[in-house]
């Protein structure tokens, strides 16, 4: 089936295999890879030991700009930067780093016109009403393990910051201006 995966960062430290072993495209936040890279110059005994198994597992795909990794089993992960257009959607908070990945992932799937998948923690987290409320289908680890088959290629997402904020693309230039007051009527 043709869908995006997010999965609740705590999740992948808890359960690194999820994204070691992961067929599927799953789309997760920057935020969560600066996080994997900090645990591994620590020593925080298991999580470190998470962080350093799937940063070890996953092969850098060579798109510039963009954190685009493929598994051992060919799925495609995709660290999307989730500061890119925050706009608001029913119940979610842009201030909670969560809730601004879940909207980038609704934006992303609306833009590659395919369903959205959500793997959390608990079924009974906060985030799994927010998802229902929005229409993100929710998983458990059980069905988001079964063998599935990546459609998502690196080369697809190499304009997508660019669509989600199109701001970032916009060139600005000064321009001298020359200023003329001689020329100003004033009416009454």
């Amino acid at each position: 089936m043709k869908a995006l995966y997010g999965i609740e960062p705590d999740l992948c430290i808890s359960n690194p295999d999820l994204l070691v072993w992961s067929s599927k495209d799953v789309i997760l936040p920057k935020y969560f890879y600066n996080q994997l890279i900090y645990l591994t110059e620590r020593d925080f005994t298991q999580a470190t030991q998470a962080a350093e198994k799937i940063l070890n597992s996953l092969e850098r795909q060579e798109i510039p700009n963009l954190l685009i990794f493929k598994t051992i089993s060919e799925g495609t992960i995709y660290f999307h930067n989730e500061e890119i257009n925050i706009k608001p959607i029913g119940d979610l908070d842009v201030r909670n780093p969560i809730d601004r990945y879940v909207l980038g992932l609704i934006n992303i799937a609306e833009i590659l016109e395919c369903p959205t998948i959500f793997l959390p923690l608990s079924s009974e987290s906060e985030i799994v009403n927010k998802c229902r409320v929005l229409n993100i289908d929710v998983t458990n680890t059980e069905e988001f393990m079964t063998t599935g088959t990546s459609w998502l290629k690196p080369e697809m997402l190499v304009g997508i910051e660019a669509k989600l904020d199109p701001l970032s693309q916009v060139q600005w230039e000064e321009v001298q201006a020359v200023e003329e007051l001689g020329n100003i009527n004033w009416v009454e």
